[in-house]
């Protein structure tokens, strides 16, 4: 095991604040095994990365968020180039009470076990940007207390549905969301849920109302839909590394789902950066 720092939450701020709110873009994410005495939240605003959290690795994408828990050890190891990351670190006592306010028994359910809360749906951020917007121009606890409002009322919504998945699945679903493994389609899903590839059918149907092909292509064809977007892989790229071996094939499913071209829709929301 690795050792860790510790962080006092009065190391970073005033004595009687009880939230640090931060914007990271363009600078690397820290690579220093540590953990703190306060609960923050972590939302991926643009881009990936990947980060050791109790010794496991888990694996972000924009529209990731993550509650970390006091003791909880982390650090990253790798980022993307446009990563944008928004973090709200709250002191105990505030987090505390927020919980109590939404949900009795809360806290407890955060804090149950080794595994970080983890959750991702698509659009997060972008319900989420405005609030993140005051807050950084603000800065003002009225803002915070906003965001982190949202946040645990997203946490409830997310974790009520994730209650009733089965642990493998729940965990072959967060494994899904790395490119290698979206690449690899069903096979790799079947291998990482443990499942028989009829079971894992079922499961599928039965939470989610899909078929494995739709799942699969859904979470190809979003991933593509943000990368054309956000990254600056040429479009044959983005198509190959999701696993397709024709790009006219690719560019025919893209225009069937979002009623636009790869090529259209890359063209209409491009943008640079200085």
């Amino acid at each position: 095991m690795m050792n860790s720092i510790v962080y006092d939450f009065n190391q970073f701020a005033h004595k009687k604040s009880d939230y640090i709110f931060q914007f990271v873009y363009k600078k690397m994410l820290t690579d220093i095994n540590h953990s703190h005495n306060f609960y923050e939240i972590i939302v991926i605003a643009d881009g990936n990365c990947t980060q050791i959290i109790n010794e496991r690795k888990y694996f972000l994408k924009k529209d990731s968020f993550v509650i970390l828990r006091p003791n909880d050890r982390h650090y990253f190891t790798e980022q993307s180039e446009d990563v944008k990351v928004v973090s709200l670190s709250v002191r105990i006592d505030e987090f505390t009470r927020f919980c109590n306010v939404y949900k009795s028994g809360l806290k407890d359910e955060i804090d149950k076990d080794d595994d970080p809360r983890i959750f991702f749906k698509y659009g997060l951020f972008s319900n989420l940007q405005t609030t993140c917007s005051r807050c950084s121009k603000n800065q003002s606890e009225y803002e915070y207390k906003a965001l982190l409002s949202s946040i645990i009322k997203l946490y409830i919504d997310l974790s009520d549905i994730n209650d009733a998945l089965p642990h493998n699945l729940e965990k072959a679903l967060q494994q899904m969301q790395k490119p290698e493994n979206m690449k690899g389609g069903i096979p790799v899903f079947v291998k990482l849920s443990n499942y028989s590839r009829s079971h894992l059918t079922r499961l599928m149907r039965k939470h989610f109302n899909m078929s494995l092909h739709e799942y699969i292509l859904n979470l190809r064809l979003d991933t593509a839909y943000s990368d054309l977007i956000l990254s600056g892989q040429s479009m044959e790229e983005i198509s190959e590394n999701l696993g397709y071996a024709s790009f006219s094939h690719f560019n025919k499913i893209f225009k069937e789902k979002y009623g636009i071209t790869p090529a259209a829709l890359r063209k209409k929301n491009s943008f640079r950066t200085v």
